[in-house]
């Protein structure tokens, strides 16, 4: 009987871990981030209802090169100027070359720094979004927003006579060859008739 009540608690056990609740709750703690359409690696982390991003995984998706230098030091520059500067644990930073107090500190996950996701938009100009249902963190980069929002261009159309039947276009050339035919008989010289009679009348005789 021990066994058997045993056996029970244990499945019911197994089917809460496996229930889809528990999937939803393991969505909403690290839901997945999509940069320009494109995952990433690792997911976000919410804490408090606020959604962190990792600063390498995401700045790189935008075209940016991240430095880390321990203990804590990150660096994310794009060409010759630096994005961010921040310490991990700190909420003093540097955002486009401007001094900045940060509303919570970022701090490390798995061996990855982790920032707030308001700093990418603010570093960078990209427009983000964290939604909870379904839970996911969208990042759009200011030219990726551009080129979506550009109108698509297309060919222009070519006038096609494929409407006009073939006799009208028969009909046509018969014209031109009859209007040809005409001035080519316009110009043909007429031939000269001659007036002089080279037969004499033998009733005509010189006198002498």
């Amino acid at each position: 009987m021990r066994k058997t009540t045993h056996g029970a608690i244990a499945l019911a056990f197994i089917v809460c871990l496996t229930s889809p609740q528990s999937s939803v709750s393991a969505a909403a703690a690290a839901p997945p981030i999509y940069v320009n359409g494109e995952p990433t690696n690792s997911p976000a982390i919410v804490r408090g209802g606020q959604a962190f991003v990792p600063v390498r995984g995401v700045f790189q998706k935008l075209d940016a090169v991240v430095t880390y230098t321990p203990p804590g030091s990150v660096v994310a520059s794009k060409g010759n100027a630096d994005l961010v500067r921040l310490t991990v644990g700190s909420r003093a930073a540097t955002v486009n070359g401007a001094p900045r107090t940060l509303a919570t500190a970022p701090f490390l996950s798995a061996g990855r720094a982790f920032v707030p996701l308001r700093l990418i938009s603010e570093a960078a100009g990209a427009s983000v979004a964290y939604s909870a249902a379904p839970h996911v963190v969208r990042i759009v980069s200011p030219h990726a927003a551009a080129v979506a929002a550009a109108p698509a261009t297309s060919a222009t159309p070519v006038a096609h006579h494929d409407g006009i039947p073939w006799w009208v276009w028969l009909l046509v050339a018969l014209a031109v060859l009859a209007l040809l035919f005409a001035l080519l008989r316009r110009r043909k010289p007429e031939p000269t008739i001659s007036t002089r009679s080279s037969v004499s009348d033998p009733t005509i005789r010189r006198r002498s």
